[in-house]
């Protein structure tokens, strides 16, 4: 019982407050609070993440041992990055590094930002070493090797 009034203490807050597109690519920002010191190395963080970074963490909490049984949630669609489909979409070109403001990137962002709240809710997933890898480290390339 003790620990059950813990966990519910435990706070695990994630948004996605920003996307940028290079390229073809696109990268989020992520603005995570938390008071959960034991397993972050700071209360607040932000971390800008790419499309296969959030493929990584799927992968990895699939292969998490502790997710058997659970439900994972699907990831949200990739978003398309390529000069054909977003001439096709908007009909205007868009230059590289330009911050996105249009629905449909809006749109990625919160199924992004869905898909990574419903995992910070969860009993079991909020406490993957990963999870908290992609909130809380800066150049995740260093882990993923």
């Amino acid at each position: 019982a003790k620990r059950v009034k813990a966990e519910m203490d435990e706070v695990l807050r994630v948004k996605v407050v920003g996307s940028t597109k290079d390229g073809l690519s696109f990268s989020y920002k992520i603005h995570t609070v938390t008071n959960m010191d034991k397993y972050f190395t700071e209360p607040e963080m932000t971390t800008v993440r790419l499309y296969d970074d959030l493929q990584w963490l799927h992968y990895c909490i699939e292969q998490d041992e502790k997710s058997e049984g659970s439900i994972i949630p699907p990831l949200p669609n990739r978003p398309d990055g390529s000069t054909k489909g977003a001439l096709a979409r908007s009909k205007e070109l868009m230059s590289e590094n330009q911050v996105i403001g249009d629905d449909r990137v809006r749109r990625y962002c919160k199924a992004m930002e869905r898909y990574l709240q419903i995992l910070a809710r969860h009993p079991t997933f909020r406490y993957n070493e990963n999870f908290h890898q992609f909130l809380d480290t800066k150049d995740l390339d260093l882990i993923r090797k």
